[in-house]
């Protein structure tokens, strides 16, 4: 509130809030001063910006990036494996 009765804006912040029906909602919040042709400061104004769908795919991609450095760590423990063993069986490099 401070912010705003300077005349600064608030920069855009995320945030979940709770909808009539109970479930949760994610949303982007920005706030900045209205002013009245004097240039005084007369109120805020609030914006929300639902930004659930962007949430549920940025958890889908950590998730798969989760999967894909696994796979990536097991191949390389199977690479590793081969060239130890290859190694032990061969006169020279």
């Amino acid at each position: 509130i401070g912010r705003i009765r300077r005349g600064e804006g608030v920069a855009s912040y995320e945030t979940t809030r709770r909808r009539k029906d109970g479930s949760l909602l994610a949303v982007s919040l920005t706030v900045s001063p209205i002013r009245s042709s004097k240039g005084e400061i007369v109120g805020a104004s609030q914006i929300a910006r639902d930004i659930t769908a962007a949430k549920e795919s940025e958890r889908r991609i950590r998730l798969l990036m989760r999967e894909v450095n696994h796979r990536v760590k097991n191949q390389f423990a199977v690479i590793l494996s081969m060239v130890r063993e290859t190694n032990k069986r061969s006169a020279s490099p």
